[in-house]
């Protein structure tokens, strides 16, 4: 039996039927058999290098970190120092201190001076001001000075001969006082005096050797 001419199964006259013609329609490329689909339209292709906003160098490393704790340490420890210098009001309490000789007096109340400045340089140093750190320093070297001029005033030999002659000392404490080899209690206390300042100077002077220091930009001049 012959197939009938409407079989949809097969074609008329070499005509395609409506199915065949979907089933073309439907399938893009490739193997109909095995149900792969090629997509035949081009994907885009970036070609060339990437511009680098940075011409052609590495972007540039920004590190942040805290400012060191050294210039709080050295300036509360420059106020201390400070307050044991003022110290130095009591003698002027004592009748006595006012008949000592006068280069032992102005000496003190420079010191008394020197001291108070030192203290506003630590509180300075304390709260990152540069300015705070020249100034102790300079406080330093001017109380080294003013401690040469104490110590060679108070071994001073006519200054306790003075006060034999008053009475303000008996002949027993001015004895005592005479074989005291004065040349030597003066090199002594020069040597410490200058000593124990350099020691000073160098402790303050540490803020200004920290790389990361914190400190302004501020001078004591201009």
């Amino acid at each position: 039996m012959e197939p009938s001419e409407w079989d949809e199964t097969y074609t008329k006259k070499g005509e395609q039927t409506p199915d065949s013609v979907n089933l073309q329609d439907s399938v893009v490329g490739g193997n109909v058999h095995t149900g792969d689909v090629v997509d035949h339209h081009p994907q885009p292709i970036i070609m060339g290098q990437t511009e680098n906003i940075f011409g052609g160098h590495q972007p540039p490393i920004m590190i942040h970190q805290n400012p060191s704790s050294a210039p709080k340490v050295i300036g509360i420890l420059v106020m201390i120092y400070a307050v044991f210098g003022l110290f130095d009001l009591i003698s002027f309490a004592n009748p006595v201190f006012w008949k000592s000789p006068m280069p032992l007096i102005a000496a003190s109340v420079l010191g008394l001076m020197f001291s108070a400045c030192l203290g506003v340089g630590g509180f300075m140093i304390m709260n990152y001001q540069r300015q705070g750190v020249m100034l102790a320093l300079s406080m330093l070297l001017l109380l080294a000075i003013v401690g040469l001029v104490e110590i060679n005033a108070v071994v001073d030999v006519d200054f306790y001969d003075e006060m034999l002659e008053s009475g303000e000392i008996t002949q027993e404490e001015y004895d005592a006082v005479s074989v005291i080899d004065a040349g030597l209690i003066s090199t002594i206390g020069s040597i410490m005096v200058v000593v124990c300042n350099a020691m000073c100077m160098g402790i303050v002077a540490i803020p200004l050797m920290v790389a990361n220091n914190g400190l302004d930009q501020s001078k004591i001049f201009g």
